[in-house]
């Protein structure tokens, strides 16, 4: 409405904001999640398609980081993101959900249907992608030089797995996050860092500086992850950009990727805070490989009921496989947190 997009404008110098061009960069991209679970994929490619207009790109696979197209020449002397191109949109840069995956997202963010026999591993507990991964999905896009998968996913996903509590310490002191392999940090001039708004360790005052500053650089992006449920909205985590800051009365706009569910909404910076300081019980988990050891009833553990079942029964059940999945998982409980993309 009107008094909303008043709210993007500076009226002392009649012009938009200085924190508010993310607001229209990121709507030039900013497509709704193809389905409930892909919050995070339709927030990377709102993310990516932004940089569209800062001259970040090379040609079609620049950087190999998803095609593994060997960069030849570019018209960008410093090309810094890889951004993929649908074949509906073909000649032009345009990244969509489904664009975003190939072989160094299975390695290090989640396996796809030919790793697990024709599911998304998106579609399968623990549903989603967390803020970690939806880091290593910007860090693919980021890379330097092409990547070529000359190792099998599971010798590459241990060592992952295995760094991971030094990882998740990292973030939560609010450094930023060194990925297991360090070819995921050799870009070509962005970098990429996770917060995680542990109370402890991050102030309100920290998170309205760091997202008013990236909101301020014409070549930084803002994810951030929380809880729908402490805003009042209806559902659980979510993942969405950030679009604009208001001084005046304090708040941040959400352009949130469930167009068909939510518009864009101005947040006290307060309730932000407290939206993601509500933990993610799966913010951490043994991704991707742990989802290979899922058995069927695990996989879609709300299909799981036979004909007999009464209605509580078959819930009853089906959480049941839930909670058994999610240990499988090996997931632990974190606070959620924001992503910030910085171009060096």
């Amino acid at each position: 409405n009107e008094v909303s997009y008043n709210l993007l404008y500076d009226h002392t110098i009649r012009s938009i904001s200085q924190y508010s061009s993310d607001y229209f960069l990121l709507t030039a991209g900013w497509d709704a999640q193809i389905n409930q679970a892909y919050c995070g994929p339709a927030s990377v490619a709102a993310l990516l398609n932004s940089l569209r207009f800062g001259g970040a790109f090379g040609p079609v696979g620049a950087g190999g980081s998803v095609s593994g197209v060997s960069p030849s020449s570019f018209s960008n002397p410093n090309p810094a993101v890889a951004l993929p191109v649908d074949a509906a949109y073909s000649p032009y840069k345009y990244a969509t959900q489904r664009d975003l995956f190939g072989s160094c997202t299975s390695s290090h963010v989640i396996y796809q249907s030919d790793q697990l026999n024709g599911e998304d591993g998106v579609l399968i507990p623990p549903y989603g992608l967390n803020l970690a991964q939806v880091t290593k999905l910007l860090q693919c896009h980021f890379l330097s030089s092409p990547y070529y998968d000359t190792s099998s996913s599971s010798s590459s996903t241990s060592s992952s797995s295995s760094s991971g509590s030094s990882t998740t310490k990292a973030a939560l002191a609010g450094e930023a996050v060194q990925d297991d392999d360090a070819f995921l940090t050799d870009n070509t001039g962005f970098s990429v860092k996770l917060t995680y708004v542990d109370k402890t360790r991050v102030t309100l005052g920290k998170m309205r500086f760091d997202l008013r500053t990236a909101l301020k650089e014409p070549h930084s992006r803002i994810i951030i992850g929380y809880s729908r449920k402490a805003l009042g909205q209806v559902g659980g985590g979510h993942i969405s950009p950030i679009g604009s800051y208001h001084p005046p009365t304090d708040s941040f706009l959400i352009m949130d990727v469930s167009k068909y569910k939510y518009p864009p909404v101005w947040v006290p910076a307060q309730a932000l805070y407290e939206a993601m300081a509500e933990n993610d019980d799966c913010g951490k988990w043994d991704y991707p490989s742990a989802q290979l050891k899922l058995t069927k009833e695990m996989k879609h553990p709300f299909a799981s009921q036979t004909n007999d079942d009464s209605e509580n029964t078959a819930a009853d059940a089906g959480m049941n496989w839930y909670q058994e999945a999610m240990g499988v998982l090996g997931c632990a409980s974190i606070p959620r947190g924001y992503v910030v993309v910085k171009r060096n």
